[in-house]
Formats: C-alpha cells, structure tokens, sequence
C-alpha cells in the first residue's frame, strides 16, 4: 500500500512463516513512515534553456524529479524585447497537461519567428502528491530561448518569359514553404493584359 501524510509514524508489523506441519518462525519489525519535505526540481526543459533555432510551433515541456499534480496560478511567456507578455495561461487549463512528471504547455498561438521568449511560473503553479510547492521561476533567465528565424516562401515553377502576340499565355505557379506556413502568391507589378 501507500502510506498518506495521515499515516506518518511507526508502524509495527508482525509476519509468521508456517509450514503446515506445526513450525513456525515469526518476523516482527517496525514501518516508518516520514513526511516527504522534497519540493519537485526541473530534471529537462524542452526546449532546453538558452536554446536558439526553436521550432516556434513546438509545445513547452518540462519534466520534474517526481510526479506532479496542477496546482493554482499562472505560467507567463514573455518575450524578451520590452518584457512583453505574450501570453498568460492558467495552470488549470486544458493546454496544460501532465502525464507523471511531465508538463506539457502548448501556448493558444504558435509563437513568433526570430524572437527571444523567457517563461515565469508561480511558485504555486504545480506540486508534489504531498502538496509541496515547486518553487516557481520568478526571474527572467532561468527558461529562456529564442525561436528560428522564419525561412521565405519559394517558387517552385519557371516562369514563361515570351508569349507571341493573339496567344493565351499561361502560367501555372506554385511555391512552397520549408516552414510549412500558408502563403500566398501575389503579382504587385505585371501588365494590363495578364489576369
């Protein structure tokens, strides 16, 4: 079983090995039970602190020493530049997640290319089954990182460069994104007669 903070004390047991042939050879010994004073610690960030080139659309993990349950309060990303809050999410939310000792934070927007993001969490966002506390990060250097810089959209078809006079001329352009963001293509110069 699994002693509860209500069971903290000694505990005497009393086993007895039988043979069924009238031998017997008791062990008696005593169970103590201790308060668990441990606070969880940060064993792995994800992305790491200080790491650069961060997929913007990746989800915030951290995973603890022990497991953790929700607590109260808020988890805060900021960007670096002007302190800005990018956004505030409540602990209790549904896109913040925890399987064991591993948070999963996925922010309601992708954050932004090319920018430097530091992460804040109450001391009492997350805690032991015991109810400690973890202690929080209440400084700006402790997570930070910043995302990759956003790759350009490309073309991916030849352009047709001569058309004769009285013919249809016909281009069929694509592109495409190594980021795999949505793009569009746009022709902000071409003449009257191309549609």
């Amino acid at each position: 079983g699994t002693p509860t903070n209500t069971d903290l004390g000694t505990h005497n047991v009393a086993l007895e090995v039988a043979d069924g042939k009238g031998s017997t050879t008791p062990q008696d010994f005593t169970i103590t039970v201790v308060e668990d004073i441990n606070v969880p610690t940060i064993i792995t960030l994800n992305p790491l602190n200080n790491a650069i080139e961060v997929t913007p659309k990746n989800d915030i993990k951290i995973t603890f020493s022990e497991n953790i349950v929700k607590g109260t309060g808020n988890i805060i990303i900021y960007e670096v530049t002007g302190d800005q809050i990018v956004e505030t999410i409540e602990v209790t939310a549904t896109n913040v997640t925890i399987t064991d000792a591993t948070v999963t934070i996925n922010p309601s927007m992708h954050l932004l290319y090319n920018k430097s993001y530091y992460i804040q969490i109450a001391t009492t966002v997350f805690k032991d089954i015991s109810g400690n506390n973890f202690v929080g990060i209440e400084d700006k250097t402790t997570y930070t990182f910043a995302t990759e810089s956003n790759m350009a959209p490309t073309f991916t078809s030849t352009p047709i460069t001569s058309v004769n006079e009285n013919t249809n001329y016909a281009y069929e352009i694509n592109g495409t994104d190594n980021d795999n963001d949505a793009f569009a293509i746009t022709a902000p110069n071409k003449p009257d007669w191309l549609d």
